[in-house]
């Protein structure tokens, strides 16, 4: 009761937060707090936010076990990693892959992640690849 009571604060200061460092303590906070209710508006800040938005809700979305990544949750992060509604940046698109492989990764997932690294830098290709290789043992 009392975590649920600080969470809509958090909330409460999330909807009036009018400075960007103000919004990714909130996201930061209800990552701390791993309430699945909170999962729809850390969504909304990942994909529609600015990159320390993005970054923030990615982050905290990161914390959550894998019971709690649904379908929806995993449809956002192959939107924010595959730069479908607009570009990410690479932090950003990287923890949206981390939730695709670290959360129950379907093999459509890892092959479309393997095909994306063709298109990147040496190093976040590299970093990629590790994190399929380890998802897989």
């Amino acid at each position: 009761q009392v975590v649920e009571r600080g969470v809509e604060i958090i909330l409460r200061g999330l909807r009036g937060a009018e400075e960007e460092p103000e919004v990714v303590i909130s996201l930061l906070a209800l990552g701390n707090a791993m309430l699945p209710e909170t999962i729809p508006t850390l969504l909304e800040h990942a994909e529609d936010g600015p990159t320390a938005v993005t970054a923030a809700a990615t982050s905290a979305l990161q914390r959550f076990p894998a019971p709690h990544i649904c379908s929806k949750v995993k449809r956002a992060m192959r939107r924010i990693f595959h730069q479908k509604r607009k570009g990410y940046d690479k932090t950003c698109r990287l923890a949206a892959a981390e939730i695709l492989l670290h959360k129950h990764p379907s093999a459509m997932d890892i092959i479309n992640i393997l095909l994306a690294t063709s298109e990147m830098e040496t190093e976040m290709a590299t970093f990629l690849l590790l994190k399929v290789q380890n998802s897989l043992h």
